[in-house]
C-alpha cells in the first residue's frame, strides 16, 4: 500500500477536510457563539470533539446544508 501525506489525501478528498468552529460559521454565514448553541441544543451539521477541539467534516456540513433546502414542489 502506498503511503501519502495528510496534504495529499485532503487534496484528493476535499469534502473529509476537518473545519475548525470559525471555518464553519464562515461558511453559513452565522456567529460562531450560534454555532456553540446549535451543538448544545444538539441541532446543526455533525461534530466531533478531538480532546477539547470540536471540528466538523466539510461532507457532513455540506449534508447539513442540503437538508435545510426548502423550496415549491411541482
Amino acid at each position: 500500500m502506498q503511503d501519502i501525506t495528510k496534504n495529499e489525501f485532503f487534496r484528493n478528498n476535499p469534502q473529509d477536510r476537518l473545519m475548525d468552529q470559525k471555518e464553519v460559521a464562515d461558511m453559513l454565514r452565522i456567529s460562531t457563539k450560534t454555532l456553540e448553541y446549535w451543538r448544545w441544543k444538539d441541532i446543526g451539521p455533525k461534530f466531533f470533539k478531538i480532546g477539547r477541539m470540536v471540528r466538523y467534516r466539510m461532507s457532513d456540513v455540506i449534508v447539513y446544508i442540503q437538508g435545510e433546502e426548502v423550496g415549491a414542489f411541482n
